[in-house]
């Protein structure tokens, strides 16, 4: 009787793990959605007049957050230097100007906050592959 009990039980726990594994696959499929989204919204509302050729990708939004960390406010020119940052380290080779770069960084942070940690989770990912 004990050998039943316990079979079932193990049944039991198997079943959790399936059900803990596709809520966790779920969460992850919802995560990828709303960063999609993020980027469109992102390259939509920059630019305003649907200058495609200034739209960032993926990667430069994420070359842009990273280089508004890297020059804090207060630094000399700032976004001159993440203009100029932003076209040298850019594998677009769309070449930016700090307009374009004020105008990103504001619709940026017009975005949903969920949106915004997953565009930095995104770059996390990227730079722990880069480096590796």
């Amino acid at each position: 009787m004990k050998h039943i009990i316990y079979k079932r039980s193990r049944k039991g726990c198997s079943g959790k793990t399936e059900e803990i594994n596709e809520q966790s696959r779920k969460e992850k499929e919802e995560a990828e959605a709303r960063m999609r989204q993020a980027a469109t919204n992102a390259e939509k509302s920059a630019g305003g007049g649907g200058n495609d050729s200034k739209n960032c990708s993926e990667d430069g939004l994420q070359l842009l957050i990273k280089d508004v960390s890297l020059f804090p406010a207060g630094t000399n020119s700032r976004w001159e230097v993440i203009a100029n940052y932003m076209n040298i380290h850019s594998s677009s080779g769309v070449k930016r100007t700090a307009k374009d770069v004020i105008s990103k960084a504001k619709s940026l942070q017009k975005l949903d906050p969920h949106q915004k940690d997953d565009i930095k989770k995104r770059l996390l990912i990227n730079l722990k592959k880069n480096t590796e």
